[in-house]
């Protein structure tokens, strides 16, 4: 009997499972039917909405930055980030809870409209959204009448639909601008801990929407601009664009919604594709020489009315670019800046008498000519094939130094003309000491290729010779032109400029490393170079440039002053002037040129002053290039002078020079008993920053939150905001060294 039981149960309790789930079927399919029929249009449309309003879009990689030599950055991307405000996402009790909290906040944070301002903008906009939900809440119980009649209005549905449509579509772009500026990513994390943020909210649509826009900033401005380069739709160049694929990464995809035409912000922080961020390039240049070549070149290039003007200065032995300075009349603002790259690519043409020293090497190389040797009697012109070449004077009786030293057009072609009997020998020597080479195209692309003719080159004519020798009938760069003196300076060892020394990635893995690249040029006699590097001596002891022989540093180098080729006309109201060398002389280790377009001076009053300001500059920089003992004695000078600084360099430097040292760390002061305070700038009062230096500088402002511009090198002696004035956060201060 029991058994029975247990067995009618099972069955009844099998039945009622039975019903249930048929009737829960049956509700299915009845759904699923009614959707893909009567309801299937309502559901097609919201898909069709969703996939308008919401889209895959890529996520931007992290650029790479680009450093300085010494790991200064010169080019990095910061994040900057749009914001917006959905007011109609909030509940009603939410809303009116916080709104005055938000705005208040906003109006701190942002400091650009008062906080009642937020507040009358945002209402207005979530009264509008209001309203237009309840238009289209009339609109859709319009479509439900007419639905519901027996004929129903087709043509009418579908008008009333695509007012609805149109509605929507003004909803959408009711997002309220936050702010007509960019945010910084310090006010973005500020921004994110108030009310409506969604990252404190449950509801991550309760309103505040971000979109993040990724900056690129060089924190040197202006300096080497068209060096470190751009890639962007204001202009592709530098080092942006030949490095551009490794710096740009890989970006990723992730959904975004769309808030407004052309506005899409992110609908979640989990992107479907991860981007990669870009690769770091390591250059070669040093911002303190570019600074020094940059400030010598402004004080001259002005009072000479020039169109640009370049410098280079070149490591000799590695071939690495310290600077790179280009500047350009900007004709708007009269003001000079970075306008083209005129050293690499649009200073390309007539070298003019810098071009000498490539005649005299051919000379002296292939003739074993004697320098001091009776040479011409300039009388100031001479006539070649027709056509008169000319000096800047009759230099008269003049030895094969002299017409280097004092530049003499007369005696150039007179030498080559009397030894090069065939052009060929000329021509190619020229080709075998790398003149018609690029040099930089490794790191800088369109560097064109220099013009050095031939006797196969269609324009030959019977005067080219002549005219090359003299730097005429040739197209080249100044950079190309540094290259030959480098060789020069370097005693006959050809070296490739080099721009940057590695592309690493942000795992610190090196992927490209560029070497330097060297080759040993094939000379005929070892002393060749010898008699050219006195030669350059000469220029600046006796001849052409003895108004700069004086300085701290002695310089070698060559004067060039060319008249420029404009429209199929050589004039020389419009002239190139340039001084190319090496310093110091007795011991080389930087070349540098300087060149300067459409001037009407000559070459030794407008070039070769800026070489000497920049030669002196430096070699009172790089200590390296001193003697052993003035190198000691310049320490223990700086040292013993030196007021204020970082405690433990102050011990370093005591345990090799006679003078006392203070204890403890941070920063310290000396006091005229030779004892040492330490200085507290933990204050709300602007600290005494003269007499410090940039790196101690850098370490009391940046703590405490100041944005340091700076410019010159050394000791601070002027800072933009005045010691004891209380210190405002966030502020920008301005700082000279000297």
């Amino acid at each position: 009997m029991a058994d029975s039981n247990k067995r009618d149960l099972i069955i009844n309790s099998s039945k009622t499972v039975f019903i249930v789930l048929f009737l829960l079927s049956t509700v299915a399919i009845f759904r699923i039917g009614y959707l893909q029929t009567i309801d299937r249009e309502k559901w097609q449309e919201l898909l069709n909405n969703t996939k308008t309003n919401r889209s895959q879009r890529p996520i931007y990689a992290t650029r790479g930055n680009i450093y300085a030599a010494d790991g200064s950055i010169l080019a990095t991307t910061v994040p900057y980030y749009t914001i917006s405000i959905d007011p109609q996402v909030a509940d009603s009790a939410y809303f009116a809870k916080n709104i005055d909290k938000v705005c208040i906040g906003l109006s701190k944070i942002i400091n650009e409209k008062t906080a009642g301002e937020y507040k009358g903008v945002i209402l207005q906009a979530r009264l509008a959204g209001n309203e237009h939900r309840k238009k289209i809440k009339l609109l859709q119980r319009q479509i439900k009448k007419i639905n519901s009649k027996e004929s129903a209005d087709i043509a009418q549905v579908l008008v009333i639909k695509k007012q609805i449509k149109q509605i929507e579509e003004h909803i959408i772009i009711r997002y309220v601008p936050i702010t007509q500026k960019q945010i910084t990513h310090e006010q973005m994390l500020a921004i994110q801990k108030l009310p409506f943020s969604w990252e404190n909210s449950k509801n991550r649509e309760r309103g505040l929407i971000k979109d993040d826009i990724l900056v690129r900033e060089r924190p040197f401005g202006e300096m080497a601009k068209r060096t470190i380069g751009n890639d962007d739709s204001t202009g592709k160049y530098g080092l942006e664009i030949r490095f551009g694929k490794a710096l740009h990464g890989k970006d990723g995809l992730g959904w975004r919604k769309k808030i407004g035409p052309k506005v899409w912000v992110p609908v979640d922080d989990s992107p479907y594709q991860q981007p990669e961020n870009g690769m770091d390039v390591y250059s070669t240049l040093d911002m303190n020489f570019q600074d020094i070549a940059e400030d010598a070149l402004q004080k001259i290039i002005g009072q000479a009315n020039a169109e640009n003007g370049s410098v280079v200065i070149m490591e000799i032995k590695t071939g690495d670019i310290k600077a790179m300075v280009n500047l350009g009349l900007d004709t708007v603002n009269n003001t000079y800046r970075e306008i083209k790259n005129y050293a690499v690519k649009e200073a390309l043409g007539d070298p003019g008498s810098t071009f000498k020293l490539a005649t005299m090497m051919a000379l002296i190389d292939n003739f074993n000519i004697n320098l001091d040797d009776f040479a011409v009697n300039c009388t100031g012109s001479v006539t070649q094939g027709g056509r008169v070449l000319t000096c800047s004077h009759a230099h008269g009786s003049l030895t094969a130094r002299q017409i280097f030293e004092h530049s003499c057009n007369v005696g150039t072609h007179t030498l080559v003309m009397r030894y090069f009997k065939n052009p060929d020998i000329f021509c190619n020597f020229l080709k075998k000491v790398k003149l018609g080479n690029r040099v930089i195209s490794d790191f800088l692309l369109q560097e064109p290729l220099p013009l050095i003719k031939n006797r196969q080159t269609p324009s030959w004519s019977a005067i080219s010779m002549s005219q090359m020798s003299i730097g005429y009938e040739i197209n080249i760069t100044p950079m190309q032109m540094i290259t030959f003196y480098n060789m020069v300076a370097n005693n006959g060892i050809w070296v490739k400029p080099r721009l940057a020394k590695a592309v690493v990635s942000k795992n610190e893995e090196i992927n490209i490393k560029f070497e330097p690249t060297f080759e040993r040029i094939e000379l005929k006699s070892a002393t060749t170079i010898l008699k050219l590097k006195k030669l350059m001596e000469g220029v600046v002891e006796r001849g052409t440039a003895k108004n700069v022989n004086e300085g701290i540093c002695k310089i070698a180098g060559k004067t060039g002053t060319a008249m420029r080729l404009i429209h199929g006309v050589y004039t020389g109201k419009n002239q190139s002037v340039s001084f190319i060398g090496y310093f110091p002389a007795d011991n080389p280790k930087y070349t540098c040129s300087v060149v300067m377009q459409g001037v009407k001076g000559n070459a030794n009053t407008v070039s070769a002053p800026v070489f000497r300001a920049i030669a002196d500059r430096v070699f009172a920089y790089d200590v390296t290039m001193h003697k052993p003992a003035a190198i000691i004695a310049h320490s223990k000078n700086l040292a013993t002078n030196t007021k204020k600084g970082f405690s433990n360099d102050f011990q370093t430097l005591g345990k090799n020079l006679a003078m006392t040292i203070p204890n403890g760390k941070g920063i310290v002061a000396a006091k005229a008993n030779e004892t040492w305070d330490k200085v507290n700038f933990k204050t709300n009062k602007m600290p005494d920053l003269r007499g410090l230096s940039l790196r101690e500088s850098l370490f009391i402002l940046e703590n405490q939150g100041f944005k340091v511009l700076y410019k010159g090198i050394g000791k601070v002696i002027q800072q933009s905001i005045e010691p004891g004035s209380t210190i405002v956060r966030k502020q920008n201060i301005n700082l000279v060294l000297g």
